[in-house]
């Protein structure tokens, strides 16, 4: 016998469990994701989660594909749902096996990675959201957008990046080469640099590093 609860109760007690042993912006990435769900189910007219089935599941699934957002995108959002779904037979809100019937894409190496181009237009509008969010101001997507738009590095540049590398006093970033740590530039030595950054990046790498950067 099943319980009842809501998509929109289920998420929040799947949340506040995940709150206990995960990082802040894992939950909100997981807060992310589910609320895609709930919003669609509330469309859908369906009030508790023990009406969600293959059907449901896949219905679902078919109108995220509909909205043409990225492959990962999706295989993104299924990952999520069979995490839901599984909690949710844990505490028997939704049959048992409901959350085998979630078939998570297998995407290319291609469908792994987004080359569309951010715009001006486009990076200037996601800057003005994080910086006037009070929960996502510092979230790992600012910091990240912030260094990159501003400093043009290449992912490799990003990924080089240690603490040490980062002086917020004098607002600087030292991009460095260490093959012997496996963090490469593309130029190697010659592509050494210490680079300048506004107010805003070292807002967003000082909460970012305080709040969300993970120990290890």
């Amino acid at each position: 016998m099943t319980r009842d609860l809501s998509p929109g109760e289920a998420r929040e007690r799947f949340l506040s469990r995940r709150k206990q042993r995960q990082s802040p912006a894992t939950v909100r990435s997981y807060n992310h994701r589910l609320r895609h769900f709930v919003r669609w189910a509330e469309e859908q007219g369906i009030e508790s989660m023990s009406e969600v089935d293959g059907w449901v599941i896949d219905d679902y699934r078919h109108a995220r594909e509909s909205e043409d957002v990225s492959p990962s995108t999706v295989k993104g959002t299924m990952v999520a749902l069979k995490q839901l779904l599984e909690f949710c037979e844990k505490i028997e809100v939704v049959e048992e096996d409901t959350a085998k019937k979630v078939d998570i894409p297998k995407l290319t190496k291609d469908e792994e990675t987004n080359d569309e181009q951010l715009t001006a237009n486009r990076a200037t509008d996601h800057l003005r959201f994080f910086r006037e969010s009070t929960r996502y101001r510092g979230h790992v997507q600012h910091a990240f957008l912030e260094v990159t738009w501003h400093t043009g590095c290449r992912m490799g540049g990003l990924l080089a990046l240690d603490l040490e590398d980062y002086d917020p006093d004098r607002g600087t970033l030292h991009f460095k080469h260490r093959p012997d740590l496996g963090t490469n530039l593309k130029n190697k030595d010659e592509g050494e640099r210490i680079v300048s950054i506004n107010d805003d990046v070292v807002d967003a790498l000082n909460l970012y590093i305080a709040r969300e950067r993970p120990e290890k």
